[in-house]
């Protein structure tokens, strides 16, 4: 994708009354800071991060929360590739 589009990221699981988050994995102090409001919105089991820019770069994860408790997590890796200008 390009910098300025949307990314959408669908955390569907075979368990439809799993609870569905998402949510940013952050690994240094400096960007420790939530997304501005309305930069991540759901659509059911659908996220989409809005105007991606070079600092949406990073870790992120969809997890999945079981009634029973269990929780079932996928890693989402974007990268920023600058001699593109896209995301990855």
């Amino acid at each position: 994708m390009h910098l300025g589009e949307d990314a959408v990221f669908n955390c569907k699981t075979n368990d439809a009354s799993a609870a569905v988050t998402f949510q940013r994995i952050y690994t240094d102090y400096q960007s420790n800071h939530p997304p501005k409001p309305g930069k991540i919105t759901q659509s059911g089991t659908a996220f989409t991060i809005h105007d991606i820019t070079v600092r949406d770069g990073g870790k992120y994860q969809c997890i999945a929360e079981r009634k029973d408790g269990k929780k079932i997590t996928r890693d989402i890796l974007m990268t920023f590739d600058p001699s593109k200008h896209f995301i990855s």
